[in-house]
């Protein structure tokens, strides 16, 4: 500050001074939050933007059979909340049909002989029998490999719904062993299916 302004200062009373001396810092607060907001917004934008327009060309591929386009999308990779295990499911399915083939495995201490599961969240419950596809030791756990065909309807609206499901494995008929799913694993992966499977449904 120069020494003009600092006389001029001397002549301001209290509350003059005050108001003159803290003007400047007002105004950079007010800059600095002003761009603090805006790029939250667009940050913001850029994300829902990007998983909108995400190149699903990489998580699927396509071949076409006698019968029809058949479709694979590729193993995806959700964690349990529970125990933190990783939990792997693919999509097989036949443009002709109406109905998708799911493979999944996962993770767990037990020996379980699954006999269907149950997909649910507060709006939905679907149910299947399940076909055991291998079983194998994997350190102090079990690996489980399992299949089971559902429906192209019920399957979207899985990936459709905004709750989160559960999944239910269900053995011995009424015993069940419950596995849960991170929020923003499940979003991110369920816009994807979804889009790829709305892509599907328009080359029928």
């Amino acid at each position: 500050m120069r020494y003009r302004d600092l006389v001029f200062l001397d002549d301001l009373n209290d509350q003059e001074k005050n108001a003159t001396i803290f003007k400047p810092s007002i105004y950079k607060y007010a800059r600095f939050l002003f761009k603090a907001i805006l790029f939250f917004i667009v940050f913001s934008y850029q994300t829902i933007f990007c998983l909108k327009a995400q190149n699903i060309a990489k998580f699927y591929t396509s071949s076409i059979q006698e019968k029809g386009t058949l479709y694979y999308i590729f193993p995806m990779k959700l964690k349990t909340c529970k125990n933190n295990q990783d939990f792997f499911y693919d999509f097989t399915s036949l443009s002709s049909k109406d109905s998708v083939n799911v493979n999944f495995s996962f993770y767990e201490k037990q020996k379980l002989v699954i006999d269907s599961i149950c997909i649910m969240n507060k709006s939905i419950e679907i149910k299947s029998s399940t076909k055991k596809i291998f079983i194998e030791a994997d350190h102090n756990n079990w690996k489980y490999r399992y299949g089971f065909t559902i429906k192209n309807a019920e399957l979207i609206k899985i990936f459709n719904s905004k709750d989160i499901p559960s999944i239910y494995m269900i053995y011995n008929g009424v015993e069940k062993t419950e596995i849960k799913f991170s929020k923003s694993k499940w979003k991110k992966q369920s816009n994807i299916i979804s889009r790829i499977f709305e892509m599907q449904a328009m080359n029928k």
